[in-house]
């Protein structure tokens, strides 16, 4: 290894003639293809995510993506396997082991080319040439035209190790196969990297092979100097590192040609934006739960030389709603099946909390028809089932099966004498029909058989316990302590069902109510005492 200001080396790569043109070497630059559609969502949404990438581009490049990274900018640069496979093989395996880190251009040559891959500096700013690998077989297959990157080489056609050149203007001619087999093109710089790459080639260039040795001859500069004594490494076209990267953004890789730069929303209370909203080119933003209006997004995307472009789209919130065309459904007992139609503009669950009840979806998206399929009650009392449309309930009650309760209680002959029909008879004469009576599960054939309601203290709270099970039916309690003003009772949170028993356990209200009556139904059904 040699120190800075005494090397003494031959690296010269001798570059000399000829092929046909290709149009490798453009500047391809990022190009926008649309704006993304504005989102109207319900303001029970919490997150919206969008692909940006498929509303940009970069025409004609797709992969096997390096950056250049100078001190006087990025020349981005795809590389060519097609052409050169081997070639770029090994062009890999240098970028790959940080051999081309802090490296830089050590030759320019007007109007020619100019040439890096030999050197690198160490953390003392000493510079020493890059340790080799096998020299690799030439893969000439593309002209050197404006742009594209070749490697360099010694007479020897199969000499090719790290070094590389840019060529700044269309050297098809002095490059081609008449010269030694011609130099191995494999990668062209794309983007505006060419104009770096030009900016670079119009540097001053001093002759400091004296000092370092013959590869040294056209030495490029960032500073016009006095005297070549005052070149210091300041004035060196430094490259920091050469990296991998993908066309564009890819939360795998590190480094892309293009990226997201902003990201502003114009109403944060609607979509914000966060650290964490951008993964690769894929935009995640949280939503105000609740909120209502809209918001604008702007994402500003720019590649490796600030060409820019902005996506703009727009997001609006809306009230949400979940609304079924019933509230409850009264069916037979050897019902079948019944159509619940639901308005929505969100995404809604439904779900039977009776097996005896089963739904034709389970989730939807918007708007649909749930049918609901019940099973024939074999019982001789009614039932009643709930179903949760997005958390609301939807009640179904199902009569049971009449004819068997009915013979519970009277003989057919009894049966057949009843007026004006055996379900509107009043048979125990207590104002209630064989109807009503059944829907309460009293006996019709008792007149003393009302609803047995009744408070117990028993459990060690007062406790409701009353016939029929009380899941399903709609009553209110009032209490009062002088059995003149009766004012309702709110059960309360502290309410609760009693599945082992037809009861509710609630605590009592504050203050004098000794006395308590229970309307059910819209029917005042029992007064009772404490």
């Amino acid at each position: 290894m040699t120190s800075f200001r005494s090397l003494s080396l031959t690296l010269l790569t001798t570059i000399g003639l000829a092929a046909s043109p290709i149009a490798y070497g453009q500047s391809l630059s990022l190009e926008k293809t649309g704006d993304p559609a504005d989102v109207e969502l319900d303001n029970r949404t919490e997150a919206f995510s969008i692909d940006l990438s498929q509303f940009f581009e970069v025409p004609g490049v797709e992969e096997n993506i390096v950056l250049i990274n100078t001190d006087l900018g990025t020349i981005p640069v795809e590389l060519l396997p097609e052409a050169a496979p081997n070639t770029v093989a090994n062009f890999y395996t240098y970028v790959d082991e940080n051999a081309y880190d802090k490296g830089f251009f050590h030759r320019s040559v007007k109007d020619f080319i100019i040439q890096a891959g030999g050197f690198y500096f160490d953390d003392e700013d000493t510079f020493y040439s890059i340790e080799t690998r096998d020299p690799i077989e030439l893969e000439y297959n593309l002209p050197n035209t404006r742009g594209t990157i070749a490697m360099a080489r010694t007479n020897e056609p199969d000499s090719a190790t790290s070094g590389w050149f840019i060529n700044t203007v269309d050297n098809t001619e002095d490059l081609g196969e008449s010269n030694g087999g011609g130099y191995a093109v494999f990668a062209r710089v794309i983007g505006s990297g060419l104009e770096v790459v030009d900016a670079l080639a119009e540097l001053p260039v001093y002759n400091m092979s004296y000092y370092w040795g013959s590869a040294f001859q056209n030495f490029p500069s960032e500073e016009v100097l006095n005297s070549i004594s005052d070149l210091g490494v300041e004035e060196f076209v430094s490259i920091p590192s050469i990296t991998r990267a993908s066309i564009l953004p890819d939360p795998d890789s590190e480094f892309s040609f293009v990226s997201i730069s902003s990201v502003v929303s114009s109403d944060p209370d609607i979509a914000g934006i966060s650290d964490s909203s951008l993964v690769g080119s894929n935009l995640v933003l949280g939503l105000g739960l609740g909120e209502t209006g809209s918001t604008d997004i702007t994402v500003t995307v720019q590649d490796t030389n600030e060409n820019e472009i902005q996506l703009a789209f727009t997001i609006t919130l809306v009230e949400s709603f979940v609304t079924p065309d019933i509230a409850e459904k009264t069916v037979a007992q050897g019902a079948s099946d019944y159509d619940i139609a639901v308005d929505s503009n969100t995404t809604w669950l439904a779900a039977s909390q009776e097996s005896w009840i089963t739904l034709s979806e389970t989730s939807f998206d918007g708007p649909a028809t749930l049918t609901v399929s019940v099973q024939e009650n074999s019982l001789d009392t009614p039932r009643v089932g709930v179903i949760l449309i997005d958390g609301a309930p939807h009640y179904v009650y199902q009569e049971g099966d009449y004819d068997a309760w009915l013979s519970n209680y009277f003989t057919a002959e009894q049966i057949s004498g009843m007026s004006p029909s055996p379900a509107l008879a009043d048979s125990d004469r207590d104002g209630l029909s064989n109807q009503l009576e059944h829907a309460l599960s009293t006996d019709p054939s008792k007149a003393t058989s009302k609803i047995e309601t009744y408070i117990s203290l028993e459990s060690g709270q007062p406790q409701i316990v009353f016939a029929p099970y009380a899941k399903g039916l709609e009553f209110t309690l009032y209490s009062s302590s002088d059995l003149k003003r009766w004012a309702p009772v709110s059960l309360g949170e502290g309410a609760a069902f009693e599945d082992s028993v037809p009861s509710i356990a609630f605590p009592l209200p504050e203050g004098d109510h000794p006395f308590f009556q229970f309307e059910l139904s819209g029917r005042l059904l029992t007064a009772i005492g404490d």
